[in-house]
């Protein structure tokens, strides 16, 4: 089975400041990893390393329409493109770019986009160096960094992620009304992709539901943090079903949400060390 070097969500917003403020020293307080734009260019970004993986903020002045994907930094793109050919699915080309890496694109049957790309020599971009897992003694840390969407069809986004793209099930469960798979983006799963089932959003708008999540040691700590900043967090609340845990979201005004939750360590095995893989009920 596969796994990247390096987990990134990516979006294009139209609250630049607000996001990166958010996510940023005066928020979260994850710090900048890189940046990129300046005179004469029509598009501006920021990096921020949540300690599992990377949230790219971007603005496109010639481009209000906002748009996410999930890039996966890996060794050997032709080999990840092959999978995904070889499981039945059309991934785009592989293309070089302009910072001497090669990419292909691809989406999941539900539209969800990905970016495969190749890792640029580290003296020319720090950021591309593997992620070594560490936290601080004094945290707070965040355990794993989530980028989650509810599928249409969760079964059809599951075959693409496990068999098409190769990642490993780190914990999951098929109950209907209850589906969810951990999948290891990274980083021997602090980065993770996970897909939701569809009849268990919290959300109503039309489309296609997703936001962020942080697992966290102490999620008092950051909930305060965003409070003296004035940032917009929901109160801490009691949340989940057999496994009860402490948890708040943080609303931008446009962009992901945030969710923040602290789990009791060793409730959800299988996210790191030896993967559990998907089970009916758990």
């Amino acid at each position: 089975m596969a796994e990247a070097d390096n987990l990134t969500c990516a979006m294009s917003v139209d609250n630049f400041d607000e996001l990166c403020s958010l996510v940023g020293p005066d928020g979260f307080g994850f710090p900048l990893g890189g940046e990129f734009g300046g005179t004469g260019i029509r598009v501006r970004g920021k990096y921020y390393q949540t300690g599992g993986g990377w949230i790219e903020v971007i603005e496109e002045y010639d481009n209000p329409q906002p748009w996410w994907d999930i890039i996966l930094t890996v060794q050997d793109v032709p080999e990840w493109h092959a999978r995904l050919v070889s499981a039945g699915y059309h991934p785009g080309d592989i293309q070089e770019t302009v910072v001497q890496r090669v990419h292909f694109r691809v989406e999941t049957p539900s539209g969800v986009k990905f970016r495969v790309r190749s890792i640029v020599p580290v003296e020319e971009r720090p950021m591309d160096a593997p992620l070594i897992f560490t936290t601080r003694p004094n945290g707070p840390n965040v355990l794993h960094f989530i980028i989650s969407w509810w599928p249409e069809d969760w079964a059809a986004d599951y075959r693409f992620l496990s068999e098409g793209l190769g990642l490993v099930t780190s914990r999951g469960r098929t109950e209907p009304g209850r589906r969810a798979a951990f999948m290891r983006g990274a980083y021997g799963g602090h980065g993770i992709v996970e897909i939701l089932d569809p009849d268990n959003s919290p959300y109503t708008h039309p489309g296609l539901h997703w936001r962020l999540a942080l697992m966290v040691d102490d999620v008092s700590a950051f909930h305060e943090r965003l409070s003296a900043r004035g940032k917009n967090a929901t109160a801490i609340e009691e949340v989940g079903g057999q496994v009860r845990f402490n948890a708040f979201t943080a609303k931008p005004t446009a962009g992901p949400e945030i969710f923040v939750a602290e789990v009791p360590q060793g409730i959800l095995r299988g996210l790191s060390g030896q993967p559990l893989g998907l089970e009916r009920v758990q």
